[in-house]
């Protein structure tokens, strides 16, 4: 029997699964508990912020990782997520690469009896892992992602629309990469004048229910519509512990840093 390192035991214990083989069911399970359990956020990313200019250390090792959603139910932005969860997948066993999609966004290739793409780090995920090479589409909450072909330039893409209108769009790269080969597009990621590097960011997603907390602007996205509510900073503690269930989560850290080192105004 392999004996795995500990944080791989911890990683899985925090998702609420056993370790098994690496087959397309158990890489379901494993992304459905990621999404519910493991939200999307920059808190992490801008408290990082002082390591990349002291050290250069682009995100957290994944030990770190896995303390913190124990100690802060935090989670990060595609480049944090995806970095660990590759590393899971790869000790479970699991042939992983990653692939980058212009602008700005990576996700896990994993090949299976086909190859599979796994993308736990969009602010509206896919709900399921997506195959590489046929197209498919989901609407959420108002929200449709569609990957699909696009003959005029041979390449795959990523569109996102929010009540019809298109929010984004990405196009995928035509090979993977090494993690060596996306640190490149990581290092933009820290630009300034980067939305999340210049805005708090936490959304978590439930079954009929997406909710965001946007600096001191709560969104609540549900069938019925949207709602959203202004808040103060004594309102942020109680959203964070009632409504994401984080509240340990220290984004005063990150709004200092903000303030601090990229002039943002709070």
């Amino acid at each position: 029997m392999t004996i795995l390192p500990q944080w791989v035991y911890s990683y899985l214990q925090y998702l609420q699964l056993p370790v098994q083989q690496p087959t397309y069911s158990y890489l379901h399970a494993i992304y459905q508990s990621h999404l519910r359990r493991i939200p999307f956020e920059n808190i992490t990313k801008i408290i990082q912020y002082p390591k990349v200019l002291q050290e250069q250390q682009w995100v957290p090792p994944v030990e770190t990782f896995v303390d913190r959603l124990y100690q802060w139910k935090s989670g990060g932005n595609c480049f944090y997520q995806t970095y660990s969860l590759e590393q899971l997948l790869d000790q479970l066993g699991f042939q992983t690469s990653f692939r980058f999609f212009d602008p700005n966004h990576v996700v896990i290739q994993v090949d299976l009896d086909q190859s599979y793409l796994i993308d736990v780090g969009f602010n509206y995920p896919f709900l399921r892992p997506y195959r590489l090479n046929e197209p498919y589409q989901q609407t959420y909450l108002g929200d449709e992602v569609i990957y699909d072909y696009d003959p005029t330039i041979e390449r795959w893409r990523l569109t996102r629309k929010m009540f019809g209108e298109i929010t984004q769009k990405k196009v995928l790269y035509p090979e993977p990469l090494t993690w060596e080969e996306i640190i490149p597009f990581l290092e933009k990621s820290y630009d300034q004048k980067n939305r999340f590097m210049q805005n708090l960011y936490l959304n978590k997603i439930e079954e009929k229910r997406h909710i965001t907390l946007k600096n001191k602007t709560f969104i609540e996205r549900t069938p019925s519509g949207i709602e959203e509510i202004e808040l103060d900073d004594r309102d942020i503690d109680h959203i964070l512990k009632e409504e994401f269930q984080s509240p340990n989560l220290p984004w005063w850290q990150a709004v200092h840093i903000l303030q601090s080192m990229l002039n943002v105004k709070w």
